[in-house]
């Protein structure tokens, strides 16, 4: 039979080994969710980019509008004499 304090220390070596078990698993399930997480942020930034590209892209058009009914606002109009 073994002695009291030598069974207590294999106790505690097998809590500790169940401890960093489990501080493992989570790791694992950390490196499985990672790539989940970092595609959904990147296709969030991608999407936003997008976004703000399509918006600079309708600010440009609109002001291109803009210039183009002032233009034919001012050949439409009769000249103003003085």
């Amino acid at each position: 039979m073994r002695p009291y304090f030598e069974l207590v220390d294999i106790g505690l070596k097998l809590q500790a080994l169940e401890e960093m078990k489990e501080a493992l698993n989570n790791v694992v399930v950390d490196i499985d969710v990672f790539p989940i997480i970092w595609s959904k942020y990147t296709n969030d930034l991608v999407r936003r980019q997008l976004e703000i590209e399509t918006l600079d892209c309708l600010v440009v058009m609109a002001k291109e509008d803009t210039d183009l009914i002032k233009a034919m606002e001012c050949k439409l109009s009769p000249p103003v004499e003085i």
